[in-house]
């Protein structure tokens, strides 16, 4: 029965294999460059993102080099695997193939959260097998960030993110010559409105969207956790979509529910393990930062359309800049006696004004900020104009700049 499964997961070994879907180059290209120097990688990331298919498009990369009987791919959820340890799957498809503990494999683990204790199981097999490349992902930031501290050191992670922008107009097989660069802003705003999750990228069906939060709510969160209802923490990220750019309290989203403020801090930390939110943090002392109010934004854009429903322009962009911005370095935000600045992120400020006209009262406390740990005022704006001391950039020239 082993042997059958493993058949089934593993098709290379018999027959012709092709790449699966459209390539995510940039992940191939990581993954390659990692696994050959770290020798074992994490990779984690929002459910549904393409963790598995960048995996399968990896051992394609890898079939042009080494033989198929040399790579081991399994979903570690699978019920055949249940009463056998990750060492005991490799010794059953080493004993298939006649493979030597001295020759060299790769081994792929896919849905490694749902296997108790496994960086215990992966640092021993990290500790005496010194001929295995090993891949493995996982969809929960707490098993896969924080678990994992007793693989500290011997392990790289990749976390793989919806679609980029420019890796939305892969999908969507579109070319843009540089003489028409201006159709860039049509489908930047198409874009805002589908986000990057591959599979709603190809289809556009809602379902999709409704389908994969719900998976995560009752499926990895709900049963996880033993929530009780969980109907009202979905009532609560639909209530969080439609507060995206705001700042939020647990006292004051309970008081809207009905829940408890320690059941609400919960929650909260349950959508961000599991990467449907990110919370930001007031840029101020340590306990400024711990206990004021945090902003809201949603993993992705399509998400954030889907459920939030009709709001309004301003908050989608708003969102989209810190999706960009995060990337890169720890994000927070800046309140100026109740005045706001969106963004403070490595010595720069950034503030969203998507709309055609900006008065001189929206931006005075932006031209008057002056701190020694800001070095430069960035506006995302509809259009290019000049204010003083602030560079004036449109929302493409922003994400063409920060999602490098």
């Amino acid at each position: 029965m082993t042997n059958e499964i493993l058949e089934r997961y593993n098709p290379w070994w018999t027959e012709p294999y092709t790449t699966p879907g459209i390539p995510r180059s940039t992940y191939i290209e990581n993954l390659d460059k990692l696994v050959e120097t770290r020798r074992f990688v994490l990779i984690y990331g929002l459910r549904r993102t393409g963790k598995t298919t960048i995996m399968k498009q990896f051992v394609a990369h890898k079939l042009n080099k080494i033989k198929p009987e040399k790579i081991l791919f399994v979903s570690i959820d699978h019920p055949a695997f249940s009463n056998l340890s990750i060492q005991e799957i490799i010794d059953e498809y080493r004993k298939k193939f006649k493979i030597s503990r001295a020759t060299m494999i790769y081994v792929f683990i896919d849905e490694i959260q749902y296997r108790q204790n496994f960086e215990r199981e992966l640092k021993s097999i990290y500790d005496l097998e010194d001929k295995i490349y090993l891949i493995a992902s996982g969809s929960n930031s707490l098993l896969i960030k924080h678990k994992s501290g007793a693989l500290v050191g011997r392990h790289a992670r990749i976390n793989v993110l919806p679609l980029s922008f420019e890796e939305f107009l892969v999908f969507k097989n579109i070319k843009i010559r540089p003489s028409e660069r201006y159709i860039r802003d049509k489908l930047l705003e198409e874009y805002m409105e589908i986000g990057g999750m591959p599979e709603y990228v190809l289809t556009e069906d809602p379902q999709y969207i409704e389908d994969m939060v719900e998976d995560v709510i009752y499926k990895d969160i709900a049963i996880r956790y033993n929530v009780k209802d969980p109907y009202l923490m979905k009532d609560l990220f639909y209530l969080l979509c439609n507060r995206v750019g705001k700042r939020v309290t647990s006292s004051k989203l309970g008081r809207l529910l009905k829940l408890s403020h320690d059941t609400i801090r919960n929650y909260l930390t349950y959508f961000q393990e599991t990467f449907l939110i990110d919370l930001i943090e007031k840029e101020g002392s340590p306990n400024e930062r711990k206990y004021g109010p945090k902003k809201v934004y949603v993993a992705d854009q399509g998400i954030l359309n889907v459920i939030g429903g009709n709001i309004g322009r301003g908050p989608k962009v708003e969102n989209l800049v810190y999706l960009t911005l995060r990337n890169k370095d720890p994000v927070r935000y800046i309140d100026i006696k109740g005045k706001e600045i969106d963004f403070f992120s490595k010595k720069k400020i950034f503030e969203v004004k998507y709309k055609d006209n900006i008065s001189s009262d929206e931006v005075e406390h932006l031209v008057k900020f002056k701190k020694r740990n800001v070095n430069k005022k960035i506006m995302i704006a509809k259009k290019k104009f000049k204010i003083n001391g602030i560079e004036v950039i449109k929302l493409d020239d922003f994400i063409r700049k920060y999602s490098k």
